[in-house]
């Protein structure tokens, strides 16, 4: 993963590049926000259209991967340390 910034249309903007993919305009909270009773899969999914079906759990799974939270996939918020929740919430919003 790696954090940059870009120009796109004369305008700055900064960049996150998760794999081979750059997301434009992705930055990472200082504070996690995570959903208590959700597990770490479920809060990544969140805000996703048809966040139960299959199609789309296959990215989160991926990310999580990303992030290096692959084998939390199912812990609650909870039971992660705090650089985890962090994780996490960038997970959620890439």
């Amino acid at each position: 993963m790696a954090v940059g910034e870009d120009h796109h249309d004369g305008a700055r903007c900064s960049t996150v590049q998760v794999g081979r993919r750059w997301r434009c305009g992705a930055e990472p909270t200082l504070q996690a926000r995570l959903f208590p009773w959700l597990t770490l899969t479920d809060n990544v999914a969140f805000g996703l259209p048809a966040r139960t079906t299959q199609r789309a759990r296959d990215p989160v799974r991926e990310t999580l991967d990303v992030v290096g939270l692959g084998a939390f996939a199912n812990a609650l918020p909870k039971q992660l340390a705090g650089g985890m929740a962090q994780r996490a919430a960038l997970a959620r919003a890439l």
